[in-house]
């Protein structure tokens, strides 16, 4: 199975979405009454991977309830409209030793089972956000909210609040140094 092949429906659940895909592969699908949103089990009385699907970030909570399951592949699915990026990606390093898979909604998989951790970067944070895109030449930018002018990231200065979602200010060099 491919895993890095799971291509979503934009609307649908995560988790709906991965489960169709899960059967396409050939695995039979049972729903979880415990922390597992999903079981896909195959040619197995046990099952062979464990879905859950989190909002937003993990937890204590959540990371002892997956160190403590038996299953050999668990899958996270992250979504939620406040994604905590920079603690996702400490998590994901910390899930990755686990062998633990991690796919963010709008981004991708930020850890594949059993996969050491992907790098992420910047274009982690600005796939997450909508008022960031890429243009022809593959700069990432966003619209100052002054001028209303699409302008690469390096147009802007870093956002003052260190936990800010938006790593970078909301008008550009031009517009804040006017």
């Amino acid at each position: 199975m491919m895993l890095e092949e799971f291509l979503p429906r934009s609307k649908l659940p995560l988790v709906v979405s991965f489960s169709n895909f899960l059967e396409t592969e050939g695995y039979i699908i049972k729903i979880g009454f415990d922390f597992w949103d999903v079981y896909a089990f195959k040619d197995h009385d046990d099952p062979m991977i464990a879905v859950t699907t989190i909002k937003n970030h993990l937890n204590s909570t959540i990371l002892t309830r997956i160190a403590d399951s038996n299953t050999p592949t668990k899958i996270i699915l992250v979504e939620g409209d406040k994604i905590h990026l920079d603690r996702i990606e400490h998590e994901s390093r910390f899930l990755a030793m686990m062998g633990v898979g991690v796919y963010v909604r709008e981004v991708g998989w930020v850890v594949l089972p059993g996969v050491p951790v992907l790098e992420v970067g910047d274009d982690f944070v600005y796939k997450t956000m909508e008022r960031y895109t890429m243009d022809d030449a593959g700069n990432w930018g966003k619209h100052c909210k002054d001028c209303g002018v699409w302008t690469p990231t390096t147009g802007f200065y870093d956002s003052s609040y260190h936990n800010s979602r938006d790593p970078k200010r909301h008008v550009c060099k031009r517009c804040h140094n006017a």
